[in-house]
């Protein structure tokens, strides 16, 4: 056998492998990516409080959490982890502003002021148009790890409410359309 010929039986063997590779590290992550997005949801109806969520079945849900509506987060993966992914939602006592885009933008200019390292990465508003939402970054200052958070902005019936929804920088990527899910779900009575 020549040296051309050993050559492309080689690269052969090489592309074969590579599209076996290839091939199990998609399915593996659509499996993972799946298991995420197409977990079961369970809903939450506060009629006290006037409003309905949907979280994925295996979070924990927390009502009144300090000063929040409710607070849930992902299941902890071992003692002790902190809870970094995880939703909020407020309510705006001061709703002076007048519209959507007013207190859209208090929101902004609040998380800044508190925040100085803050960075806007992207901005939005959800199809249905009911709420507008930001993606933000910053450090932990007691952890100096990265934090993105989605923050939320509702305004319905001249109430305003922030759904804060925060993850890891490392897993955001992999939060982000539950977080979307979540805040579709949201219903104000």
């Amino acid at each position: 056998m020549d040296v051309l010929t050993c050559n492309m039986l080689f690269c052969v063997s090489v592309i074969s492998h590579l599209k076996k590779t290839a091939g199990l590290f998609l399915l593996a992550f659509f499996v993972f990516t799946a298991n995420i997005y197409a977990q079961a949801y369970k809903i939450y109806d506060d009629s006290a409080k006037r409003f309905k969520v949907s979280i994925p079945e295996t979070w924990t849900y927390i009502p009144n959490y300090k000063e929040t509506l409710f607070l849930a987060h992902r299941p902890l993966a071992y003692k002790g982890e902190s809870k970094i992914e995880n939703v909020a939602l407020s309510k705006i006592i001061d709703t002076s502003a007048g519209s959507m885009e007013d207190v859209y933008t208090s929101s902004i200019l609040a998380s800044r002021f508190k925040d100085s390292t803050l960075l806007l990465t992207e901005q939005g508003t959800s199809p249905k148009a009911n709420y507008r939402w930001y993606i933000s970054k910053h450090r932990n200052s007691k952890t100096n790890e990265t934090i993105m958070s989605m923050t939320i902005v509702f305004y319905v019936k001249k109430q305003a409410y922030i759904l804060q929804c925060t993850a890891s920088a490392a897993t955001f990527a992999k939060y982000k359309n539950v977080f979307m899910k979540i805040a579709d779900s949201l219903q104000f009575k």
